[in-house]
């Protein structure tokens, strides 16, 4: 990948924050630049940093419907990766599948446009109950969380991604989660923010079809 265009897209996205235009507007609210950035610097993650916090400053700068846990990109030589964790639990407003999807493919198509990454992973967690005294943390950690949505687009196939979503095609749900969308989702005041797994990665428990970078 090109070094001056990585070069240029990121400073472009830094200088402009969250004064950048785009389609999340249909799914989000905007927010205090401030705030972007103190969510950005919390929830950033990945051997590329810098650009994780860069874009989560971009994606921070509204209030999505559901919640961002963590942003990372992870890279090797010239090739960089997204990697986009959401809450699958406490939505701001009420959510459901079609909503949901509608939110991936905002989440995807902005962070495409705004950093030259080749593809974009996608999940959605939600906390397991985990015992006291259980160990959450270091080489025999137990799962905190689980993975009840996943997808992984290249740039490439951006194009397709809203038919893609909806044909279901090459990605994960756990069916229960997905049917609670519709029957449980309960709304929140927007702006309403409770942080879940913003310190350290979250172990999740990883199901058949999930990819985890």
């Amino acid at each position: 990948m090109d070094q001056a265009w990585r070069a240029v897209a990121l400073a472009a996205l830094i200088a402009v924050g969250a004064g950048l235009g785009s389609p999340v507007e249909t799914v989000a609210e905007a927010r205090p630049p401030s705030l972007a950035l103190v969510d950005a610097n919390a929830r950033a993650a990945g051997n590329r940093r810098a650009i994780a916090v860069a874009l989560g400053t971009h994606l921070f700068s509204r209030v999505w419907p559901v919640q961002i846990l963590k942003v990372r990109i992870d890279g090797i030589a010239g090739h960089e990766v997204a990697g986009l964790v959401l809450s699958g639990v406490k939505f701001h407003g009420r959510v459901d599948e079609a909503a949901f999807l509608n939110e991936v493919a905002a989440l995807v198509v902005s962070t495409l446009a705004a950093v030259p990454v080749e593809e974009v992973d996608v999940w959605a967690i939600t906390p397991l109950d985990v015992a006291k005294g259980t160990v959450v943390a270091g080489d025999n950690a137990q799962p905190t969380a689980r993975i009840v949505f996943a997808a992984t687009v290249r740039r490439a196939d951006a194009p397709t991604i809203a038919a893609r979503l909806a044909s279901g095609s090459g990605i994960y749900w756990n069916a229960s989660w997905k049917h609670s969308l519709a029957t449980t989702a309960r709304p929140r005041r927007q702006g309403a923010t409770r942080r879940l797994g913003v310190a350290g990665d979250v172990v999740v428990d990883s199901h058949s079809g999930a990819r985890i970078v």
